[in-house]
This record gives structure tokens, C-alpha cells and sequence, in this order.
């Protein structure tokens, strides 16, 4: 049964692209505290905790409200909150302007290293208009990477 589960839950992944998400986030600071992945804590860095996300995993977080984004590194595990997607370093949420009410409602998306070390938005979908104008003919989407459909399929079983 958990083949045919395993099999399905593949399946789909190939088909359906998982899309961004969008939620509420807060921030937190406990210098010094291990983190899930084993790192210690550091507020002034720009990390993230992520229910689901493998440890690594850069992110790109977009406060909805005032539109500014930074990327972070996902490196615990969170949020415990009922209703939060993300917990982000009191540095990530100053600069995405939420440190003093405490949590924002924010999209999240992977991002990928290029060769300078700077980050990049997912690739757009052929024939879609970048925010520079220019159309990308042969773009991939990074959700059509096989790695990452089989990752998201792994994650969305459910074996209870």
C-alpha cells in the first residue's frame, strides 16, 4: 500500500508544480541557543526556521505589507505558533520592517547561487516577462527540477 502511496504521491509531483507560499511570519532571537540544525543561534544573521524546508535551503521572504524582501538561510526548525509558516532572525525582520509589531504577512519562494554569489528568483516559465522587461524564451521553473518534485512529493505522504 505504501508503493502504490510512494508511486501516486510521485506521480503527481511530476505534474503539479508547488507554488509559493504565503502566510504569517514572527521573528525571534535566542543568541546562543542551538538551533535544529546543530548551528547556534545568531539574531544578527540572516537565518529562518521552516517547519519543512531542508536545513540550507536559501528562501526569499517578502513582507506583504511594504514589499521588501531579503533572503535567508533556512538553519531550525519552526514556527510553533499556530498559524505561522516562518520564524526569521531579528535581523531579517528589521530589515524587512516587522521587528517592532512582532509578525507580517509574507510570501516565501527558493531561491538559487549564481556564479557571484548573489541569489536568483526561480527561473520564469518560457514566454514570461521579467521585472527588467526582458522575455525568457527557454526559462525552466526551478518547481520543474525532478529533484525538487520528488522532495515535495516525499514531504506531502502521509505513512500514519
Amino acid at each position: 500500500m505504501k508503493t502504490v502511496l510512494t508511486a501516486i504521491a510521485l506521480s503527481l509531483a511530476l505534474i503539479a508544480p508547488a507554488a509559493a507560499q504565503t502566510g504569517s511570519a514572527s521573528w525571534y532571537a535566542l543568541d546562543g541557543n542551538m538551533t535544529a540544525s546543530g548551528e547556534r543561534m545568531n539574531s544578527s544573521k540572516m537565518t529562518a526556521a521552516h517547519r519543512k524546508l531542508p536545513f540550507g535551503t536559501k528562501i526569499k521572504v517578502t513582507n506583504m505589507h511594504n514589499k521588501r524582501s531579503v533572503v535567508v538561510r533556512i538553519n531550525d526548525r519552526g514556527p510553533f505558533a499556530k498559524g505561522r509558516i516562518l520564524d526569521v532572525s531579528k535581523a531579517a525582520a528589521r530589515k524587512l520592517g516587522f521587528v517592532s509589531r512582532g509578525h507580517a504577512r509574507v510570501r516565501i519562494e527558493r531561491v538559487f547561487p549564481q556564479h557571484d554569489g548573489r541569489y536568483s528568483a526561480p527561473l520564469a516559465a518560457a514566454g514570461e516577462t521579467h521585472s527588467s522587461g526582458n522575455t525568457n524564451k527557454k526559462a525552466r521553473h526551478w518547481r520543474d527540477e525532478p529533484s525538487y518534485r520528488v522532495e515535495r512529493a516525499v514531504q506531502q505522504l502521509d505513512f500514519s
